[in-house]
């Protein structure tokens, strides 16, 4: 009855949600805060999309519904998925991954 529940990857393929950072190009790191409280660093160039980094993470906590919060007091980065890491003024900023 619960076929292929007990056969997911541990780990997404890296190859989709993974970031691939230009070592040529300008580069940040981004502090993200994952729901269960774990800290993750994202090594990202600042042309990265907002879109791209919340991928990634989603690739980081697959089947988990959520959105991208940053500032203070935090925001959602939804309305700037399309925008650069820089333009969205993420550059060496956290961010907190919040349920929906």
């Amino acid at each position: 009855m619960a076929a292929g529940s007990s056969s997911s990857a541990p780990v997404a393929p890296p190859s989709c949600e993974a970031i691939t950072v230009d070592e040529t190009l300008p580069q940040t790191t981004v502090q993200v805060r994952l729901q269960d409280g774990t800290r993750v660093r994202v090594t990202a160039n600042h042309s990265h999309t907002v879109k791209q980094l919340h991928a990634h993470v989603a690739s980081l906590t697959p089947n988990l519904a959520f959105e991208l919060r940053a500032g203070f007091p935090p925001k959602s980065l939804a309305p700037q998925m399309d925008a650069t890491l820089e333009q969205a003024s993420l550059l060496s900023e956290a961010v907190v991954q919040a349920p929906l």
